[in-house]
């Protein structure tokens, strides 16, 4: 496992997330495992995402908003398949929002991590980022879900 392209598709999907949400919303991180598979699950009680978009979010330069660069969820998608993973994406019925599955093994493929640096993990220009991802305030609770005020 590469922990920093780990940390870099982490912070995508959550900036994404967080972007889906400008006048607020809630924010859910959870994570499950057995012997050879780790879950990570991001939710968000956004708008969602469009039936026409959820076969095409991955796909490089494809984008949604009006600035970024597409490229986002593309790394996304290369990181953790470079990691011998998978990821899922559909809409909650209940909330409403988005929710982003990634599937990672345990034991990955020996060149977890090359293969992502070497078809462009390092092409997202705000992955290196800190700070808030939005204006507002967040708060947390022990259950994994963050609460967001609007953009300030």
């Amino acid at each position: 496992h590469d922990p920093r392209l780990m940390h870099r598709a982490l912070v995508n999907l959550i900036r994404n997330a967080t972007q889906a949400m400008p006048e607020g919303g809630t924010l859910t991180l959870g994570a499950t495992g057995d012997e050879t598979t780790i879950q990570i699950v991001i939710a968000d009680t956004g708008p969602g995402i469009s039936d026409e978009a959820v076969d095409r979010i991955f796909n490089p330069f494809f984008t949604t908003r009006d600035t970024g660069t597409g490229l986002g969820l593309a790394i996304v998608h290369r990181i953790v398949d470079a990691h011998g993973g998978s990821i899922a994406v559909h809409n909650d019925p209940t909330a409403g929002g988005a929710v982003f599955t990634l599937s990672i093994p345990i034991n990955p493929p020996e060149s977890a991590g090359d293969e992502a640096d070497e078809r462009g993990a390092d092409e997202d220009p705000e992955a290196g980022a800190t700070g808030p991802p939005i204006g507002g305030s967040a708060s947390g609770d022990a259950a994994g879900s963050l609460y967001l005020s609007g953009a300030q």
